[in-house]
């Protein structure tokens, strides 16, 4: 069970990975019109699951892999949880707009964690000093990798590329209805 749940989450944040590299060529080159229109409506859920995805993935490897999450990784949590529960009431309350700067704080707190615990895992040699000390209780390290997939899938990568789709599906929803205000302005 658990080498198909890494391969799921492997693939998945590869997936994720291209979907914002391509969100992001678009947006640079001014030609994600087309992407806004049709798919911006969705980033709101789009957020929600991935989200969601990420709390049930990281208690099915904590309470059912037996995996010690490191401190790092709790700081992750901090940020990711919550931001589930207000994207789950939001979209629920049809409220979404309302609540969208918390959860993009949370996700942008997560985001920075998560892309820290990539450079303790995969820097340079000289990141190894910062690595001392990082566990709690002489528990988990935060360089410690359980898994690595695709030469740099690591947990902490799976973490950061589910911080981004989130933003990026905020981001998306929000220029939806910017452009839906500028086709149809209120009488």
């Amino acid at each position: 069970m658990l080498d198909f749940v890494n391969a799921a989450v492997s693939y998945g944040t590869v997936l994720a990975n291209v979907a914002i590299l391509a969100y992001l060529g678009l947006a640079a080159g001014g030609r994600d019109g087309f992407v806004v229109r049709r798919l911006g409506r969705y980033g709101y859920r789009v957020a929600l699951a991935v989200a969601w995805s990420g709390v049930i993935g990281s208690l099915y490897y904590s309470e059912i892999a037996g995996w010690e999450p490191c401190s790092l990784c709790w700081w992750q949590r901090v940020a990711l949880y919550p931001a589930a529960i207000l994207l789950a009431i939001a979209v629920a309350r049809r409220e979404e707009r309302r609540i969208s700067p918390y959860v993009a704080a949370l996700a942008a707190v997560g985001a920075a964690v998560s892309a820290y615990q990539i450079y303790l895992q995969f820097g340079p040699p000289a990141a190894e000093a910062l690595m001392n000390g990082c566990s709690i209780d002489g528990g988990a390290s935060c360089s410690e990798t359980y898994y690595v997939a695709f030469g740099y899938v690591s947990m902490a990568t799976s973490a950061l590329s589910a911080f981004l789709v989130i933003l990026a599906g905020l981001n998306l929803s929000h220029r939806a209805e910017r452009h839906e205000a500028n086709a149809y302005p209120a009488q």
